[in-house]
């Protein structure tokens, strides 16, 4: 018999900043083409300024946990 797998979705708070950056970064490149590393991107100027004092009012996100582990976010 297969267990079943139970996935929780939360609120994103600062401490899931690392893992959302991780999230868009993945989205937004695809695979086969060459693209900055996660730091780069990250550090970018047109970048950077939306991760300065994430959350800002209005910023929402939400992660999706299985286990006590991120597999998801929005």
């Amino acid at each position: 018999m297969v267990e079943p797998v139970y996935v929780v979705i939360r609120r994103a708070t600062v401490d899931d900043l690392q893992y959302i950056q991780l999230m868009l970064y993945e989205a937004a490149n695809r695979p086969g083409e060459s693209w900055p590393t996660l730091e780069e991107s990250i550090n970018a100027a047109r970048n950077k300024r939306f991760w300065n004092g994430w959350p800002r009012e209005g910023d929402l996100g939400w992660i999706a946990e299985s286990q006590a582990s991120p597999i998801g976010a929005a």
